[in-house]
């Protein structure tokens, strides 16, 4: 008899234990999911304030032909380098997060479009803030002006991208959460019916 309880508690342990190990799994495949999630949301919140940023820094350039004078101020060009530090910091940041966790083939070739453009841009605002004369930036205003709107529509599609690939993730994550829960259920399933219910009825027996 003593034998019979001590081969029951065994089998009810294997079933617990079971039954966690199949959470914890659950759960770290949770996790690694939501990680991924917040990732991309990252990636796609920076690539909007990419987008933003550009807007900011052209209205800045073009606002440089309303000011009085010929210099330009060492507050305005001093905000000015803010924003396009900025800009190509969170550039230079997308670009490697790409190159890092391989993005699509798709995305690969937007960055690289949106790399040209953006060097053309952060160029030409470098050239405005070392040499703050509204005499001499003409040329570089209109480089600016020229990529900008191809750079914000490249971006646009970047932006695309990233969300494509976070609909897809998150489908993803939703196939795996209802396979895992079907194998759970089968593994459990088979334990209670194989393990259990075979110990319990020698004990119902013995009784």
């Amino acid at each position: 008899m003593k034998r019979l309880e001590h081969s029951i508690k065994k089998r009810y342990l294997l079933f617990i234990s079971t039954f966690i190990l199949i959470i914890i799994g659950i759960l770290f495949i949770l996790q690694s999911s939501v990680n991924d999630q917040k990732g991309e949301a990252l990636l796609i919140n920076k690539a909007s304030e990419q987008c933003m940023l550009n807007e900011r820094m052209n209205s800045l350039v073009y606002s440089f032909e309303s000011i009085n004078g010929d210099t330009i101020s060492s507050e305005i060009i001093g905000a000015f380098k803010d924003y396009v530090d900025e800009f190509e910091n969170t550039h230079h940041y997308l670009d490697s997060v790409n190159k890092l966790e391989g993005g699509s083939k798709v995305l690969d070739s937007l960055l690289k479009i949106t790399d040209t453009q953006s060097q053309k841009i952060v160029s030409s605002s470098r050239n405005i803030i070392n040499n703050p004369n509204k005499n001499l930036i003409a040329e570089d205003v209109n480089s600016i002006a020229d990529a900008e709107l191809p750079y914000f529509l490249t971006m646009q599609s970047v932006i695309r991208e990233y969300q494509k690939s976070a609909d897809k993730n998150l489908q993803n994550l939703l196939q795996t959460i209802y396979i895992l829960a079907f194998i759970a259920i089968l593994i459990l399933l088979g334990e209670f019916l194989f393990v259990l219910v075979p110990a319990l009825k020698q004990l119902f027996e013995q009784n």
